[in-house]
């Protein structure tokens, strides 16, 4: 099981391949199929959290009901601090407005060093 925190102003693809640079070096056949497997889930865990984001809700349920026909067992957890970036150019993750509470233990500060993009 992987889990995937959110950063504040990095993304996801940039983030990644920096990782896979870190563990493998220069890729190589094994790595990089090892790698696209694991990107693979990560996208999975994401469209599933997608789609059980977007299912109607009845009026007696809290939490929608994930169709079991698609409730794939993906190895991949997405924590989301809900300060995404989308896409480098032209965004910046703006978490002075969070609760200090909800603040993932590397921006609790408000400290920009600590946020890289």
């Amino acid at each position: 099981m992987y889990f995937l925190l959110e950063l504040g102003g990095k993304t996801l693809n940039d983030y990644f391949y920096l990782k896979v640079r870190e563990r493998h070096g220069n890729l190589r056949i094994n790595s990089v199929k090892l790698e696209q497997l694991l990107l693979t889930n990560i996208l999975k865990g994401a469209a599933q959290a997608l789609q059980q984001f977007h299912q109607p809700l009845d009026e007696n349920q809290s939490e929608p009901n994930p169709d079991p026909a698609s409730n794939e067992t993906i190895p991949v957890k997405l924590i989301d601090f809900n300060i995404s970036v989308i896409h480098s150019k032209g965004h910046v993750a703006h978490f002075d407005h969070m609760i200090k509470s909800t603040k993932a233990p590397e921006i609790s500060d408000n400290n920009p060093a600590n946020v890289t993009i």
